[in-house]
């Protein structure tokens, strides 16, 4: 995975549930690799945030694609 965060050269959200799951290991390494990228951690919600925490993850995805004028 950390091979591939180094190629992304787009603004990048990672996406990250407060709840400790296999995939938080990949965040601080991602982003050291990554050229634009930021990490958010979501409230009340694990590996799936999406699912987990609909509403907080649908704020912050909306949020980053104002800011990047999407």
């Amino acid at each position: 995975v950390i091979d591939y965060l180094a190629r992304v050269t787009a603004p990048t959200l990672l996406i990250y549930g407060a709840v400790p799951n296999q995939y938080n290991e990949f965040e601080k390494p991602g982003l050291q690799v990554m050229k634009r990228g930021r990490s958010v951690t979501i409230p009340k919600a694990g590996a799936f945030a999406q699912q987990d925490n609909p509403r907080a993850t649908e704020k912050i995805i909306l949020d980053f694609l104002a800011e990047k004028g999407a």
